[in-house]
């Protein structure tokens, strides 16, 4: 289990001019089967050779572009096996998010962007299979 305050950030790359610049920062909680601490935190293999948890974040402050994320929030259903940091590509994952029924459809689209990892970040790894 871990709570934490998180910021992420990304910068548009050139190869994704459609992407525009975004910032999250709040709180974040996650719980899942491996053994605490959860190894997948320090970009080690998950304890049973596969990771499930859920993950809950609470946007403090955020922005995708002019969309304004103040107060929304985010739950998160996923499952990953092996080592997600790895970066070679090979990884079975699959994330499954909800988004606050608070945040109108702009700021949806803006949320899927970001947790989907089409906008880049962590979770375009956890998207990538």
């Amino acid at each position: 289990m871990a709570a934490a305050t998180a910021t992420v950030t990304a910068t548009t790359a050139p190869t994704q001019e459609k992407i525009p610049n975004w910032r999250v920062s709040g709180d974040w909680f996650d719980v899942c089967k491996c053994n605490i601490l959860c190894p997948c935190e320090f970009a080690q293999t998950p304890t049973y050779e596969e990771c499930g948890g859920i993950f809950a974040y609470n946007i403090k402050k955020g922005s995708y572009g002019q969309t304004v994320l103040d107060g929304l929030n985010i739950l998160a259903l996923g499952r990953f096996k092996d080592n997600i940091w790895s970066g070679d590509g090979n990884n079975e994952s699959k994330l499954s998010s909800l988004f606050d029924e608070k945040a109108n459809a702009q700021q949806r689209e803006a949320l899927n962007m970001i947790f989907s990892g089409k906008a880049g970040s962590l979770w375009l790894n956890l998207q990538s299979s």
